[in-house]
């Protein structure tokens, strides 16, 4: 809960805050905050990785993480393929209702 909802809470407070009050300082503030507190989602995942072989833990991490990007980059090309290819498409403008 506090990996997700704290770095959502200090976006949060600099889109509320006044343009003229948001400085560069407060700006850096909340946005490392917001990073830092993020990281505590990866907490258990590093430390899990560790504990299951503390001797070959870069490497199943470089595994790991290799595996689950793969994923990730099918669906970019799956997605752009079915762009392109796809007949008879019909784009609206936003707002207007035209096609």
């Amino acid at each position: 809960m506090v990996a997700f909802a704290s770095p959502s809470i200090c976006i949060g407070i600099l889109l509320a805050l006044p343009v003229e009050a948001v400085t560069p300082p407060i700006a850096a503030g909340l946005f490392s905050a917001a990073l830092g507190m993020n990281m505590a989602s990866h907490s258990g995942y590093w430390a899990n990785i560790i504990d299951l072989s503390p001797k070959r833990a870069g490497f199943v991490l470089g595994v790991s993480n290799t595996i689950g990007n793969i994923p990730g980059a099918e669906n970019s090309f799956s997605f752009a393929s079915e762009i392109f290819h796809t007949k008879n498409r019909t784009f609206t403008k936003a707002g207007s209702g035209q096609t």
